[in-house]
């Protein structure tokens, strides 16, 4: 117990300060790197089965294909971003399967519920004021009390939403584990709810929110009895209100829901200001692909290219907020041609005949499966920390098919 709540404490601070600068190097580059040849070492230690291998063959030519391009020298450091978020969810799934073939089960799911519960406490310190986020708040916003971005640990409000709507969702669907425990455990998982909802909330980042929110209605509604779709409009007559008086209480809060900046006019119906401005740079990143040379289109330009083009069009260095097109960007065609093949692998390996079963935690599979595919449209995916727990979760799907073949 004592050694566990040792390893957190290092991983809390190791997240913290992930920002700083060891040398050259950012201290999170390093220690993903690090991990990143540890997997490697373990998987390649032991035989997997031709989806898993053929995945993460598909995984590694990707993610690898992205230092492949126009501004190799220039752009080292995204790209190693880059390449490390790809390449998490096809390496996370070998090393978790690996576990699944040595019949670990406890252990996998031991590992996504007490990362899911750790993301979560980890939050707590921020919003009661203890710690502030060493990450930058968007100007505009009030900077403090819960005005402010709220995204703890991970110094970016856009990750920091998804982790925490992830592991909220996957918190309550193990809440059986909870509720058929005492009292102590019923009052932690109730405490673990209404902290990772508040924590959604005032990380102040709408593709978190959207997330939290279809990700509980697919949990719900998805292949579901009468019965559990009756208790989800019970908690929807319960939940609603509450949101809405949160809303309607917080200035900061409503004006980040509308697309509103004191800093910036603001015109009602500006579907462009509401979506943060994704229409402008959807548009000029399809003028920028046009702009690139033949070779450019096909190798992409890197990230250091996709940035600085994007700040000639716009005057900040931003990425298109779009997967799909940051690919075509970053990697070109080639990569992008790649990518469909990796989503083909993860759907392949996500989707499975066991999703109608009432267990909310079988339907946990497809839930992610689906918000993973709908965050590439308005943002970069589900981020490093989010592709571990969906990594975690792809593999069980092998412990339900051999709970139904046993």
């Amino acid at each position: 117990m004592i050694r566990k709540v040792i390893g957190y404490l290092l991983l809390f601070f190791l997240l913290y300060y992930d920002y700083i600068h060891i040398g050259p190097i950012k201290l999170s580059h390093l220690w993903k790197v690090l991990l990143f040849f540890y997997l490697l070492y373990i998987v390649f230690k032991h035989k997997l089965p031709r989806k898993v291998s053929k995945f993460l063959v598909i995984g590694f030519i990707t993610s690898l294909s992205i230092f492949y391009n126009a501004n190799l020298v220039l752009g080292i450091s995204g790209d190693i971003t880059f390449f490390l978020d790809l390449i998490s969810i096809p390496l996370f799934v070998a090393y978790f399967y690996i576990c699944v073939l040595y019949k670990k089960y406890v252990e996998v799911e031991s590992f996504i519920l007490n990362i899911s519960i750790f993301v979560i406490l980890s939050n707590i310190p921020f919003l009661i004021g203890w710690l502030e986020p060493k990450g930058v708040v968007d100007v505009g916003y009030d900077s403090k009390g819960f005005g402010v971005k709220v995204f703890g640990v991970f110094n970016n409000a856009s990750g920091a939403s998804k982790i925490f709507a992830i592991s909220s969702i996957i918190v309550f669907a193990y809440f059986k584990r909870f509720w058929n425990g005492g009292i102590i455990k019923k009052v932690f998982w109730v405490v673990l709810t209404i902290v990772g909802f508040l924590s959604v909330i005032y990380s102040f980042a709408r593709t978190g929110w959207v997330i939290y929110i279809l990700g509980f209605l697919i949990l719900f509604l998805y292949k579901s009895s009468i019965k559990t779709k009756f208790v989800a409009f019970l908690l929807f007559l319960v939940v609603v209100p509450i949101i809405a008086s949160i809303f309607s209480n917080n200035v900061e809060l409503y004006n980040r829901l509308i697309g509103k900046k004191e800093n910036k006019a603001y015109v009602v119906g500006d579907y462009n200001r509401i979506s943060s401005g994704r229409g402008d740079l959807y548009m000029h990143s399809i003028d920028i692909f046009n702009e690139m040379t033949l070779m450019e289109k096909l190798m992409g330009i890197g990230t250091y290219g996709a940035l600085e083009k994007m700040r000639l069009k716009t005057r900040t260095r931003t990425f298109s907020h779009n997967r799909i097109l940051e690919l075509l960007l970053v990697g070109g065609v080639f990569t992008l041609f790649l990518y469909v093949f990796y989503l083909k692998s993860i759907i392949k390996l996500t989707i499975n005949k066991f999703h109608n079963k009432e267990n909310l935690i079988k339907r946990l599979p497809i839930t992610l499966l689906i918000l993973f595919l709908i965050s590439l449209i308005p943002s970069h995916g589900f981020g490093f920390y989010s592709n571990v727990l969906f990594s975690g979760v792809i593999v069980l799907n092998q412990k339900y098919k051999y709970e139904v073949s046993s």
